[in-house]
């Protein structure tokens, strides 16, 4: 069982500092992992984040799996040691963090052994979007870094490279070596993972009700930790 972070076991209208899932999700995770199940988080977020929310879980992949943690590994995609690249993307954040610091909370993506390989702009505590927004973005974009930019969220994620969950569920497949692996996503960030899992979970709530991903089930963000219990039944 393979999960989002952000609306998916956590809710996602709340700031970073008050980002933990519901005790009843905490406890579902807990329960597979009792009955034998393999229980990942793959997230946009970095590790010191999620290993700080009390997750009882086998495997971890931050940063979309920049960085995976499993069995005692500790695996990272090649192009955080690009140094070059780095100096240029670390520049990008000090200019906005001159610019905006006041009005939006801008988290860094740290991998753990110190590097900046991303950053989240995040508004929704300290309320307008600000202006600058789009004039940093293009800068950013201006040397080839990613921008991902949820529609209606109040948010704006920034990636020294492009990488998508996918790989990281296939790497976190082969390492436990996994016959079927079920993902549960709530965003287009878990397109990519969705493809490549056997079973498709999309977490409804307010926020993405208008989106519309290929799924083989939709269940709502209240009801995960039921539907989770009720569903890996099916296998005992």
């Amino acid at each position: 069982f393979f999960f989002d972070y952000d609306g998916t076991l956590s809710p996602i209208d709340v700031e970073r500092s008050l980002a933990y899932p519901p005790k009843k999700n905490l406890d579902m995770l807990v329960n597979l992992r009792s009955r034998g199940f393999i229980t990942a988080v793959i997230s946009s977020k970095d590790c010191n984040f999620l290993l700080s929310r009390s997750l009882i879980i086998d495997g971890i992949a931050c940063i979309n799996g920049v960085e995976i943690r499993a069995l005692g590994r500790v695996i990272f995609d090649e192009r955080v040691f690009d140094q070059g690249r780095r100096e240029i993307f670390l520049r990008l954040v000090r200019e906005t963090e001159d610019r905006i610091s006041k009005r939006a909370y801008i988290e860094k993506k740290i991998v753990s052994i110190g590097y900046i390989v991303g950053i989240s702009i995040d508004w929704r505590s300290r309320g307008d979007k600000p202006f600058e927004i789009d004039e940093l973005i293009d800068l950013f974009k201006k040397h080839s870094f990613v921008v991902n930019r949820p529609d209606d969220m109040p948010f704006v994620d920034i990636l020294l490279f492009n990488i998508d969950k996918s790989s990281a569920v296939e790497i976190l497949r082969r390492l436990f070596d996994l016959d079927e692996v079920i993902y549960f996503g709530d965003s287009f960030n878990d397109v990519s993972a969705f493809r490549v899992a056997n079973k498709r979970v999309f977490v409804r709530h307010k926020y993405n009700k208008n989106i519309k991903l290929e799924s083989d089930y939709i269940v709502g963000f209240d009801e995960l930790a039921d539907w989770v219990i009720n569903y890996s039944t099916t296998y005992n």
